[in-house]
């Protein structure tokens, strides 16, 4: 009679260890076999002559290690599961593991309480659903269906000599690993891959979140680039270029499409967007309406947009744009004292970047020059990475400030494409966190007490604007302009932001006079936090130079929507770690 009793297989050398974890697994002979191997050729020769569901397999051993293990179940028993257990984890190995298609990574020592609840959990997923193969069917396909139903598993990809991973987790793509790249780089490689053959095995549990791009964009991406390979293939020896296409080759120009209702304003933005050297206006348009119709005719890097228009509002129009064909859009508005709330919404939908339209009282060349480069900024936002947050519900147990100088001060700059992601970390900061935090947020200085006032109710944290004269405490958030100049100061046996005009024009800008006064006032090393958008370079002198006083955390490039400042001082050297926002918001709290 044919042997159908689940089997799970323990590969450890070790004796003390195999007999405790041989004696534990083997309580539950009702739901599993429990079998034995003292080594990696051993497994193998078990696993040649029965059906194992799941191998355990310790990762130090003689002769054959558990990663090499690894790969060889995967090259003759892609089904079969693999948890692999060490008490010697590296990233290193750990890295190796999962890109070689580990479903779990368990380090040494953990309660075997853990183990057995992860054999069960395997265990019961492996008794559900149905087996079998798919023919007929491309890669993109199937990756779309494993999406679209929410499925958890990985994808072995082969292309002769090369061996990819794509891991699915919930409907989303998280993870993509080959033998020399990881991330979404590793994604688009495989998805260029011309032919070869997959598999769809168990999900790997364990596997980092490398990449944050929803399955839509980067099966559309991974589309473009073959669709861009294909062309420059066809192209591949022209035969006389024309020179204006030459010409568009080497300078790419970023179209913009200019929506206000207001003909002088229109007027004013072509003249400030096409004052820069990369930049040209396509279209103009006077409502939501015709800018819907002008956007699927010129197709435009990036869309200025009016908040109150006639026919179709700024509000409509940019709901309509991220549904049928997002776009970067950047909110050119007054702050009126009934629509901040209407910001806050364009911002939460995806707005890359909010700017106040230009004043008469202030400087114009300033507010031209500024207009646009944060236009240009914004044009490069990498949409696929915006995160819609959900905000929590008013706080009614708000901490209430201690009235206790801090000891240690945080500053955040942001700037296009962060707004959302200063949101995001102000209202989810933690209870206990003991720093003051300063967010320098590029806006209009009159926003900043709108958006304090509002965040201020969805905190745990107190949330204040930040102005002159400010008291400054322990355990509270500070909401800033990037157009305000200050210094910290004690004063009277309080610290305080003191802003002071004439200061504006000390060598550095604003952010290093900010920097400098911050060390003068706190014997600990002052924390600066970098979101998408944040360009340092006026700062970059003070914080070389003043190496030990300052801890530059940056968040991650490739999840920001506008990575490029952020490149730019990683590769000047002047950040000192890269995170994911949990990360930022543990070193701010306890900086």
């Amino acid at each position: 009679m044919q042997d159908t009793q689940i089997k799970v297989l323990l590969v450890e050398d070790d004796p003390a260890m195999r007999d405790v974890l041989h004696k534990a697994l083997s309580q539950h002979k009702e739901s599993y076999q429990c079998l034995v191997a003292k080594s990696g050729d051993e497994a193998l020769d078990i696993l040649g002559s029965h059906a194992v569901s799941l191998v355990i397999s310790d990762v130090m051993m003689p002769g054959m290690s558990g990663l090499t293990l690894l790969k060889k179940i995967r090259e003759k028993h892609p089904n079969t599961d693999v948890v692999l257990m060490t008490g010697y984890g590296s990233d290193r190995v750990r890295e190796e593991a999962q890109t070689s298609g580990c479903n779990l990574f368990l380090e040494k020592p953990f309660r075997i309480n853990d183990l057995q609840r992860c054999i069960s959990e395997f265990l019961q997923r492996r008794s559900g659903g149905f087996d079998g193969t798919l023919s007929g069917i491309v890669l993109t396909d199937l990756i779309q269906m494993c999406c679209m139903a929410t499925l958890s598993t990985s994808i072995r990809v082969t292309n002769g000599m090369e061996t990819g991973f794509i891991h699915i987790h919930k409907g989303e793509i998280v993870h993509a690993g080959t033998d020399t790249v990881q991330g979404e780089r590793a994604f688009y490689k495989i998805m260029s891959w011309g032919k070869g053959k997959f598999e769809t095995l168990a999900p790997v549990y364990s596997v980092p979140k490398s990449i944050h791009s929803n399955w839509h964009s980067l099966l559309m991406e991974a589309a473009r680039q073959e669709d861009e390979k294909q062309q420059a293939q066809d192209l591949q020896q022209p035969e006389e270029p024309l020179p204006a296409e030459a010409d568009k080759a080497a300078s790419p120009v970023r179209r913009i499409l200019v929506v206000d209702d207001s003909l002088v304003m229109c007027n004013a933005l072509l003249e400030i967007i096409e004052s820069h050297s990369s930049m040209e206006v396509v279209s103009v348009a006077r409502n939501g309406e015709q800018a819907l119709e002008m956007m699927a005719l010129h197709k435009p890097d990036c869309i200025t947009l009016d908040v109150n228009m006639p026919v179709m509002g700024g509000s409509t129009a940019l709901k309509h744009i991220m549904i049928k064909d997002p776009c970067p859009v950047v909110i050119i508005s007054n702050v009126a004292s009934d629509g901040w709330r209407n910001i806050m919404d364009f911002i939460m939908l995806g707005a890359a970047d909010f700017l106040a339209k230009p004043k008469r009282a202030k400087d114009m060349d300033e507010q031209r020059q500024a207009i646009a480069d944060r236009v240009f900024a914004a044009s490069q936002a990498k949409l696929e990475r915006f995160k819609r947050t959900r905000l929590p519900a008013r706080q009614e147990n708000q901490k209430q400030p201690a009235q206790t100088l801090p000891k240690k001060i945080s500053l955040v700059c942001s700037g296009a494409g962060g707004h959302w992601e200063l949101i995001s970390l102000v209202s989810s900061m933690p209870q206990n966190a003991q720093s003051c935090m300063v967010f320098f947020q590029a806006m209009p200085s009159e926003f900043s007490r709108r958006l304090a006032a509002f965040l201020h109710e969805k905190s745990i944290l107190p949330v204040f604007p930040l102005s002159d004269g400010t008291p400054l405490l322990a355990g509270c958030c500070y909401i800033g302009s990037s157009e305000q100049t200050g210094v910290f100061l004690r004063e009277n046996d309080s610290l305080i932001w003191k802003e002071n005009a004439a200061q504006q024009q000390e060598q550095g800008g604003a952010l290093a006079l900010a920097l400098e006064s911050a060390t003068a006032v706190t014997n600990e090393r002052v924390v600066l936090g970098l979101l998408s958008g944040a360009d340092i370079a006026d700062a970059a002198q003070t914080i070389d130079e003043g190496r030990g006083k300052f801890f530059v955390v940056s968040r991650r490039p490739q999840d920001c929507m506008v990575p490029e400042p952020l490149m730019q001082a990683i590769e000047a050297d002047l950040v000192d770690m890269q995170e994911d926002m949990d990360g930022i918001r543990s070193i701010l709290a306890d900086a």
